[in-house]
């Protein structure tokens, strides 16, 4: 296999779920989403904040909210630049991010 077919290869297995990226959309857009009164914003702050909630009881939950918040609620920082100031590896955190967005679909509705 050649680097760019390897390369190509790698980034579909990580999406292979057809709504991770929308999930993740809706998280980013979270703030925004409090304000509006959709049925379908509903659906996803009802489906973040049980995310939140639950991660709140984790281990690590403070450190996960707090990655979480600073990537995509405020937006002011990229995954290594969370990993710098929470003090764990980039892998870490893609970590978190990725056990935080599929809870979020499980509470609204896109898997089990």
């Amino acid at each position: 296999m050649q680097p760019l077919q390897r390369v190509m290869f790698m980034t579909r297995q990580r999406y292979r779920n057809y709504w991770y990226g929308m999930v993740r959309d809706m998280i980013r857009r979270y703030p925004a989403l409090k304000n509006e009164h959709t049925i379908q914003s509903n659906i996803f702050v009802g489906a973040i904040e049980n995310a939140i909630a639950d991660t709140r009881n984790k281990q690590d939950g403070n450190e996960i909210i707090k990655a979480i918040t600073l990537i995509y609620f405020d937006g002011t920082t990229t995954i290594d630049g969370a990993a710098l100031k929470l003090n764990v590896s980039r892998r870490t955190v893609q970590s978190w991010i990725s056990t935080f967005v599929e809870l979020t679909a499980k509470y609204a509705g896109f898997k089990k």
